[in-house]
């Protein structure tokens, strides 16, 4: 059966998306297999079809995430405006070129939203402030996270690294610092950003999922060809809280050369010790690269 803007509506309303509501998207969009003649007819239809799921009474915010550079190797063409292109994926694109839209000022971390509480849940989303707190924002209005064809060991559900936010793993990452980006300041000066939260590694989030299911927190389904889940945002912040703090390595990931994973101190205490010596040379080559042409 051939996949119609109408067709997809449904799906998404059968996964438990109702007018009004306030989603978080995170969107593989080629895993749906709905194509219109062009890229842009395309990207146009996808943002009529999740409006039209949550109404003129609803809301969609989705990562407009942009580039930063690594501290000792800084790139003066990386410079954050509210007109600099997102590179999370096509459906941030289409966001990022609508003229409803709102965008956070985050200078690597930004939010795009459009809709009736977009412009209250992205304001203030600054240089001054972590990373994730716009998904504490929809969390506390009650908004829900939608994930189109992003069920895999890439993604992790919105509450994810919000609970790692709150529970202070982010502050405590052994990457944190590392990351930098130029910005304008209201005034048109332009500014450095370090961050020094790090939310890193989503690869082995996908455990948390069998305490989502037992909570009832998710629902899955298939919106087109795409394997699909709707997750309660309040709900799912709480298990994955409880579920972290009884065990932090429960998200760890299956490559074993992961730094923010197995080379974290807070997360793998003294195991952390013989993961760095164990890769010293690997380490030292990686940096010699990324150091070689500063």
């Amino acid at each position: 059966m051939k996949l119609t803007k109408e067709s997809i509506i449904k799906d998404i309303r059968d996964l438990g998306v109702k007018p009004g509501d306030l989603i978080l998207v995170t969107a593989d969009l080629f895993e749906v297999g709905f194509f219109e003649k062009t890229r842009t007819e395309t990207l146009r239809t996808w943002l009529e079809i999740l409006l039209e799921a949550v109404g003129p009474q609803g809301t969609i915010i989705v990562a407009a995430y942009t580039k930063s550079f690594f501290r000792f190797k800084k790139n003066r063409e990386i410079i954050f405006e509210k007109n600099t292109l997102p590179n999370s994926g096509a459906l941030s694109s289409a966001f990022f070129y609508d003229s409803r839209s709102v965008r956070s000022k985050h200078p690597t971390n930004s939010c795009i939203g459009i809709g009736l509480y977009a412009h209250e849940i992205l304001n203030g989303h600054d240089h001054n402030t972590l990373s994730y707190s716009v998904t504490g924002k929809i969390i506390e209005m009650g908004g829900k996270n939608l994930m189109i064809g992003t069920i895999d060991k890439k993604n992790a559900p919105m509450a994810f690294h919000y609970t790692q936010e709150c529970l202070g793993y982010t502050l405590k990452n052994p990457l944190k610092g590392l990351g930098q980006a130029f910005y304008k300041d209201d005034n048109g000066e332009i500014k450095i950003f370090t961050r020094k939260d790090y939310g890193g590694c989503s690869g082995g989030a996908y455990n948390l999922y069998g305490s989502l299911i037992v909570g009832d927190a998710i629902k899955f389904g298939y919106i087109g060809k795409a394997k699909s889940a709707l997750i309660a945002g309040k709900k799912s912040f709480d298990i994955i809280t409880a579920v972290l703090k009884k065990n932090r390595r429960i998200t760890f990931c299956d490559n074993k050369y992961c730094i923010d994973c197995y080379g974290n101190w807070h997360t793998n205490g003294l195991k952390a010790i013989w993961f760095y010596l164990r890769n010293i040379n690997r380490f030292c080559v990686k940096l010699f690269e990324m150091l070689k042409h500063t």
